[in-house]
């Protein structure tokens, strides 16, 4: 059993925690703070969020509908010849591997034309209301006419994406400035990101010969959620029949070109 609890990681986040076993949990004021074997690494303090994560918050459930559980098994684990060599695998991941055309293809289906409008009331669950009633100023977009906003998987699919461009600088030239910055904002959402879901498959060591003792083979079974319900959701909320309409921010109609940025 799980219990849904709030975490501060740097930035708000939820994540899941086991609810009962070795631990215990001690009450300090409004705040509960986990311990297990030993006190959190970090001391951090979590506020225990219920209910469980059947019922989240309605501010995480955008996407609700769109979301479909299944088993999967992950690919791309590795192999190795003699003397410790890496042998290439011909895994269905590789077409996102690399530096050519068709692998800027693949990326691009996964992340792009991520963004789209929320509703008013859809920004109101997501961000709460101001004196007018209105969702916070700061978050309407006056050159897109509302409130633009993406799924984190897509925002996080992109960093990875802007991650492995890096390898390659003299196929995607980075930004002198900036470049390290990004990448560090993506590599620190990442960390966030795999301590928040805390994914608890097993992955175990196995023996291989071409390196004469066990490594990790990652290639386990995982309960996921369908990425490409949620992509196709996502999809039809950018132009598709669920497309949100630009306005003015007092819900009148606005007569733009509604084209969210990619970037």
């Amino acid at each position: 059993m799980f219990r849904l609890q709030q975490q501060d990681l740097g930035s708000p986040a939820i994540y899941l925690e086991p609810a009962s076993g070795r631990g215990h949990v001690r009450q300090r004021s409004s705040v509960a703070r986990i311990d297990f074997q030993h006190e959190a690494r970090d001391k951090q303090e979590l506020q225990v969020v219920e209910p469980l994560l059947e019922e989240e918050k309605e501010h995480s459930n955008i996407a609700r509908p769109a979301i479909r559980l299944q088993t999967q098994r992950f690919n791309g684990s590795l192999d190795f010849k003699a003397r410790h060599g890496f042998i290439p695998t011909d895994s269905p991941s590789m077409k996102y591997v690399g530096s050519n055309s068709e692998v800027d293809v693949a990326w691009d289906e996964l992340a792009e034309d991520r963004y789209f409008l929320l509703s008013d009331e859809e920004a109101r669950r997501a961000y709460g209301s101001d004196t007018s009633g209105y969702p916070p100023a700061k978050y309407w977009n006056v050159h897109h006419g509302g409130y633009v906003a993406g799924l984190d998987v897509l925002h996080t699919l992109h960093c990875l994406n802007h991650l492995r461009t890096t390898l390659y600088p003299h196929v995607y030239p980075q930004d002198p400035q900036n470049g390290v910055m990004h990448a560090a904002h993506c590599i620190d959402h990442l960390r966030q990101l795999a301590m928040c879901y805390s994914d608890l498959t097993p992955i175990p060591t196995q023996w291989f010969d071409g390196i004469g003792q066990n490594y990790i083979n990652s290639s386990q079974v995982h309960t996921c959620r369908n990425f490409w319900d949620v992509r196709d959701w996502a999809t039809e909320r950018f132009n598709g029949s669920t497309a949100v309409k630009p306005r003015n921010r007092d819900g009148s109609p606005r007569d733009s070109f509604y084209a969210p940025w990619s970037s």
